[in-house]
């Protein structure tokens, strides 16, 4: 096992939220949803903050390429036991959100095993 990423000075949790699913990218970058952050995050192999993406719900769960080129990054959000008032202002909350990316995802490895 080995850790990827870690982010040299700080607990991620200070970047807003907490740490839900992740996806890799081609350049070997690593997306994490925040979950109650807002936001999609995307580190640096090193651990270095790249890219922040708000998105309009509190809660992102799980990020995933897809698309003819990978270049599709679909996001799950979380809409169960949320608040009214969350989800009266962020209606979106309990779909799967998409937006278009400059680096492509790792495709999916469906390996089995013996």
């Amino acid at each position: 096992m080995r850790v990827f990423p870690r982010v040299p000075g700080q607990p991620i949790e200070s970047y807003g939220g907490r740490p839900d699913g992740a996806a890799v990218d081609a350049e070997g970058c690593y997306w994490v949803a925040m979950f109650e952050g807002a936001r999609i995050l995307r580190f640096a192999p090193g651990g270095e903050l790249l890219q922040t993406i708000p998105v309009p719900v509190r809660c992102p769960t799980m990020p995933c390429f897809g698309g003819p080129d990978l270049r599709t990054l679909y996001i799950t959000t979380a809409r169960e036991k949320r608040p009214a008032s969350e989800l009266a202002e962020m209606p979106l909350s309990g779909s799967v959100l998409h937006l278009r990316v400059d680096v492509p995802g790792l495709p999916a490895n469906f390996a089995r095993s013996s």
